[in-house]
């Protein structure tokens, strides 16, 4: 019964683009012999032929009466052809017939054929001219159904529609359910200000305040997978139990978490505020203008920005589009993708450079920045209440070995400072034992990417231990 109608819909569509690629068959049908009728109804679909076939057989009786009796035919008005078996005409009268609307049409008349005939085929040249936009129409409705299934489609693999806050520039829409099967298989919840959770959080109770970027956002893993849902449910039975708002966006930076400081703790007013961090989180992506970003002062100090870029007039024309339908907005997230990709590639052609070498990999955050003075910065933003969750690269071979400068910077200084820090590193050799990571999933590659369901698990519980800990102290 569903199918039906498609089968009606795929048959009114591609019948009449077969009708219109065969050219050779129909001009002749129309305008030539009738050898070729029989050849030209075959191109219509069935109920077309139907249609056209009572046309022909109401329009012809005079004719194949004249047919089934040449003598008739011949010598008669419509034929000037005098009677006898051998003798056959080659003139080619002209049958006029007046359409209404001042149009006339001009036919010759064939060797033998009747009027009859050449006005059948004017009746069959009008059904053909109806039949063609039949097909037009058809081809509208067809694409709008091609677009109608490919957004549904989409939207099983990806769907999360943005909404613009006046303090933390682009957040996903609040009260939406997103979707995101790019990478991993997440289903998650949005409410106000960007925060993912289920319902709106009870802001009666002093909250812990979750920052982070696309680590602690973590679309790819459903929301009893993420690492901030579980501290909440692991410190439930605590006395320094609260609500955990997960404000984690994609493309922060430690600069964020500097700039917008002062907003987040007017609005949440947190108990503790936790940082994750990554080793570019303290490098490039924090000195890029188009965001909130570091910059020296005119006196040589270190200083966060807040500065959001405006979204160009293309933007703000496609947003109804992208917020609506998904295929768009997708599309543009895929081709902005290949434009980075496309800049990242390296050139095809090295001839006219003789010293060529190969690209290395990138330097280390802390030869080229700040890295010390970022991480005082951020600390003070907070009073010093923060728990710092660094997330480093995950080595099968050399689990507990830090790869980085940056990551040996971070551990010096929080020992140094005594500051709250956790290092996922702690539980990579348990990883390593079971030939297992925390980073990767079935549809991407093993180890690349962000933090799969073990590693949020993972996270949580060094997280829980370090409350425990901080609780112990007084400080919750």
């Amino acid at each position: 019964m569903l199918l039906a109608p498609v089968r009606a819909a795929t048959r009114v569509w591609v019948t009449p683009c077969a009708c219109l690629l065969n050219r050779a068959i129909v001009p002749r049908y129309f305008f030539g012999s009738s050898s070729s009728s029989s050849s030209a109804i075959c191109c219509f679909e069935e109920r077309s032929a139907s249609s056209l076939r009572g046309v022909r057989s109401a329009s012809l009786p005079a004719a194949r009466a004249s047919r089934t009796s040449p003598t008739a035919a011949r010598g008669s008005r419509h034929d000037p052809t005098p009677a006898g078996p051998t003798r056959v005409s080659t003139n080619r009268r002209l049958e006029t017939r007046f359409l209404g609307d001042g149009q006339v049409l001009v036919y010759p008349a064939g060797n033998g054929e009747s009027t009859a005939a050449v006005l059948a085929r004017s009746e069959l040249k009008e059904q053909f001219l109806a039949h063609i936009h039949s097909a037009r129409l058809c081809r509208v409705l067809g694409f709008a159904l091609a677009l109608v299934v490919t957004e549904s489609l989409v939207r099983q693999i990806f769907w999360r529609p943005l909404a613009r806050d006046p303090d933390f520039a682009m957040i996903v829409l609040p009260g939406t359910r997103a979707r995101w099967r790019i990478e991993g298989d997440g289903t998650s919840r949005w409410t106000v200000r960007g925060i993912r959770r289920p319902a709106p959080p009870a802001l009666s109770v002093a909250p812990y305040l979750v920052l982070g970027d696309s680590y602690t956002e973590a679309l790819m893993v459903d929301d009893e997978d993420v690492f901030t849902h579980r501290l909440e449910r692991l410190s439930e039975r605590d006395a320094f139990g609260a609500p955990v708002l997960n404000l984690g966006r994609s493309g922060a930076s430690a600069a964020d978490y500097v700039a917008l400081a002062p907003r987040y703790r007017a609005l949440f007013s947190p108990r503790w505020t936790i940082v994750q961090l990554g080793i570019d989180d303290l490098g490039d992506d924090a000195w890029k203008t188009d965001k909130p970003h570091f910059a020296r002062r005119e006196n040589g100090r270190l200083a966060a920005v807040a500065e959001f870029a405006l979204p160009s007039r293309f933007w703000d024309l496609a947003r109804p589009l992208r917020d609506h339908f998904t295929l768009a907005n997708y599309g543009v997230i895929r081709f902005e993708e290949f434009l980075h990709a496309a800049a990242a590639e390296p050139p095809l052609f090295h001839a006219g450079n003789l010293t060529a070498e190969k690209p290395g990999p990138p330097p280390d955050p802390s030869v080229r920045y700040p890295v010390l003075a970022e991480l005082e910065l951020l600390a003070a933003a907070y009073d010093g209440r923060i728990t710092f969750l660094m997330l480093p690269e995950f080595d099968l071979a050399r689990p507990s070995e830090p790869r980085s400068e940056t990551e040996r910077l971070w551990l010096r200084t929080c020992a140094e400072h005594g500051w709250s820090c956790v290092n996922l590193r702690d539980v990579f050799p348990v990883f390593a034992a079971r030939y297992e990571s925390p980073f990767g999933f079935s549809n991407t590659a093993w180890n690349r990417g962000h933090m799969n369901a073990a590693g949020h698990r993972a996270a949580a519980l060094l997280l829980h231990v370090e409350m425990l800990k901080l609780a112990a102290r007084g400080l919750l």
